[in-house]
């Protein structure tokens, strides 16, 4: 993977997460504005900010209406699509906590000897 579609990527996540928190601080169904002016908003290029709805989307907290009107809306997460969102952070932050060492590896068993090798060592 090229070092440019990983700094995309990050960009389209942190455009992800700032109109998630957006759309956090919103109700259901209402307009968080129009791609233009969120695509602005996050300051980032139209490829980008469109992978980022797609992430938005998939995760249940956005959806798109076309047409005069349209726009980003806040989803009406059903209740599998937020147990799911919480199964995932609940998740991240487990990886979070592994990774800053308070998960010890079991020490590794010693290698069995063969039967001609067990024969020898009587």
């Amino acid at each position: 993977m090229s070092s440019a579609h990983t700094s995309s990527a990050s960009r389209a996540e942190q455009a992800a997460q700032r109109i998630a928190a957006l759309a956090e601080a919103a109700e259901p169904g209402a307009r968080l504005g129009t791609k233009e002016a969120l695509r602005a908003l996050c300051s980032v290029s139209v490829g980008t900010f469109n992978e980022s709805l797609r992430l938005l989307q998939a995760r249940g907290q956005v959806t798109m209406r076309p047409g005069p009107g349209g726009g980003v809306f806040v989803a009406a997460q059903s209740p599998m699509a937020r147990l799911g969102n919480s199964v995932l952070a609940l998740d991240a932050q487990e990886s979070d906590v592994a990774g800053r060492g308070t998960h010890q590896e079991r020490p590794r068993p010693a290698p069995r000897r063969g039967r001609a090798v067990a024969r020898l060592a009587r």
